[in-house]
């Protein structure tokens, strides 16, 4: 004979399981995102290491702002992904 509380608790895990999966899936996913803007970023900086102009100084700065946004992302969501591993 089981309880009406257990029945509750028996669900629970499954659904913090299925919770925790997705939450991985969508950090992996986000990481793997910001690795290809910091992919992509960190190629354009090495090849056009050149400023001409203006403008292109301020197009390399809004790269390199851009390139370290990813690195910072990148760092954030695998930090998540290990704390929601962990648990």
């Amino acid at each position: 004979m089981t309880k009406a509380g257990d029945e509750g608790t028996k669900k629970e895990p499954t659904a913090i399981g299925s919770n925790i999966k997705l939450l991985q899936e969508e950090y992996s996913t986000k990481i793997e995102i910001w690795e290809r803007v910091a992919m992509g970023g960190k190629l354009i900086l090495e090849k056009f290491d050149e400023e001409r102009d203006e403008f292109e100084i301020n197009n390399r700065a809004a790269i390199a702002d851009r390139y370290k946004l990813a690195l910072d992302k990148i760092a954030y969501y695998k930090r998540l992904l290990a704390e929601v591993t962990d648990e």
